[in-house]
């Protein structure tokens, strides 16, 4: 292997590893360091990607297990999109495609699982990662003292942001219970079911996010489709957290959350309600009721725009443009409609639609052939890992329902990275060069 080639796959697995750990903190980190100023790391680890990139090799073998046709419309005519709004709106409208632009990081994934052992050392790092993401999320409830602590840099607002982040640690959580649950035989912890209880009720209880209870509920309509044995260990778990729901409610044990409230079950069920934008007798709460309604105002409002002429309905809004009119607490604008899905109809229209629509089908499509190819040669390793990165994709498509999820690279870039792993993976299983009587790339075993 070329030291370009060495050197591009140790900066991409630095970089997938800071922003899975760091979320926001890393994603202001720019060079050169300046305010307002330098370019983003993960752009550059992109551009330096595609830049060594073979494209009629990469191409060529991506085909053989997905078209790559939609991931090239939606990323190009967003980053079309993008430069033609640069002349009106400058970089807002290179920042508002940053979903499009960062989408290209699937090719980047598949280049970098092109050996084997590439995704043997990723496989390797990534329980480490899930589980030290976790351990820094369950300092979330003094994260006042642990913020001040941690290096700070400057956004490009001028406001001074510490490096260590909690805005994606949940998530990172969650898929930390899916590990548990999917590997329950070869974690060497006194009781994996107890652990995912315990982390689902921390999750719950301290962070008191509305989309925790969807994103419980997609991974167990997940493992009910592909794997029922791992659903009845989520019941489990969920049968733990209802059990220390009741002992803090009959013992009147007081533990308050994000939001300030105190568990018991009438904040259960008022939170839940709050999901579908009921108020209740909390303030805290009617306010969360009140952002449905809020986002759906501003939905309703994206809809009348790309309704008002043919060109808007079919290529959208365009890009540079804030997509509502709402200041939040700090007087900044709100420049996405907290809905991933409805930005790329709002920016790029009918055509962003189609393109994202035909990418996710053929994306799960291909996952499902390899999930099956696993499951007709009886290697139990391979369906695990494979639900183990579904795991996650599951979890931000949820997210991405509710807040403007693929709009923040920590996210998108992550997301896309670990699809074209997927993907390399299933062309392996169909080459058979990985599987049950091959040497078999074992995240979890190995991690140590």
């Amino acid at each position: 292997m070329s030291s370009v080639i060495k050197l591009r796959n140790n900066l991409i697995l630095w970089t997938i590893s800071a922003y899975l750990l760091l979320n926001y903190g890393f994603m202001i980190v720019r060079f050169p360091p300046l305010q307002g100023g330098g370019v983003p790391i993960g752009e550059m680890v992109l551009l330096f990607s595609l830049a060594t990139m073979h494209f009629p090799t990469v191409l060529a073998e991506l085909k053989k297990v997905f078209n790559p046709a939609p991931l090239l419309i939606f990323s190009l005519f967003g980053i079309f999109g993008a430069l033609r709004g640069l002349p009106s709106h400058g970089m807002w409208a290179i920042r508002d495609a940053t979903h499009e632009i960062e989408s290209l990081y699937l090719l980047v994934g598949f280049a970098f699982a092109g050996r084997i052992e590439w995704m043997n050392k990723l496989f390797r790092w990534l329980p480490a990662i899930v589980i030290a993401t976790v351990v820094i999320g369950l300092t979330y409830p003094i994260r006042s003292y642990v913020e001040p602590l941690a290096p700070h840099l400057t956004n490009a607002l001028g406001d001074r942001i510490p490096l260590l982040q909690y805005l994606n640690t949940y998530i990172m959580s969650l898929w930390g219970v899916a590990m548990l649950v999917i590997w329950e035989k070869d974690i060497n912890v006194f009781n994996y079911i107890l652990l995912a209880g315990a982390l689902i009720s921390f999750l719950i209880f301290v962070h008191q996010s509305r989309t925790i209870y969807l994103q419980v509920a997609g991974l167990m309509l997940l493992m009910a489709w592909k794997k029922p044995s791992v659903n009845r260990k989520l019941l489990m778990a969920l049968a733990l957290f209802i059990v220390a729901l009741m002992i803090i409610s009959v013992t009147g044990i007081e533990i308050t959350g994000r939001l300030g409230e105190k568990i018991n079950f009438h904040f259960l069920l008022d939170h839940l309600k709050a999901v579908l934008g009921i108020k209740s007798d909390s303030e805290s709460l009617n306010g969360a009721a009140a952002g449905v309604g809020l986002r759906v105002g501003w939905w309703i409002n994206i809809f009348h725009g790309l309704t008002s002429s043919f060109g808007h309905f079919v290529t959208g809004l365009g890009f540079g443009i804030p997509l509502t009119d709402f200041h939040d607490a700090s007087d900044a604008l709100v420049r996405e409609p907290h809905n991933s899905y409805i930005s790329v109809a709002a920016r790029m229209g009918l055509i962003g639609v189609i393109s994202l629509i035909w990418m996710y089908a053929s994306l799960i499509s291909a996952w499902n052939r390899a999930y099956k190819r696993c499951v007709a040669i009886g290697w139990e390793e391979g369906k695990r890992i494979l639900l183990f990165f579904f795991s996650y994709f599951v979890l931000l498509w949820i997210f991405s329902i509710t807040e403007d999820g693929m709009e923040k690279p920590y996210n998108a870039i992550s997301f896309y990275f670990f699809w074209g792993v997927v993907l390399r993976f299933a062309l392996y299983l169909k080459n058979g060069d990985i599987g049950p009587d091959s040497e078999q790339p074992r995240p979890v075993e190995h991690s140590s």
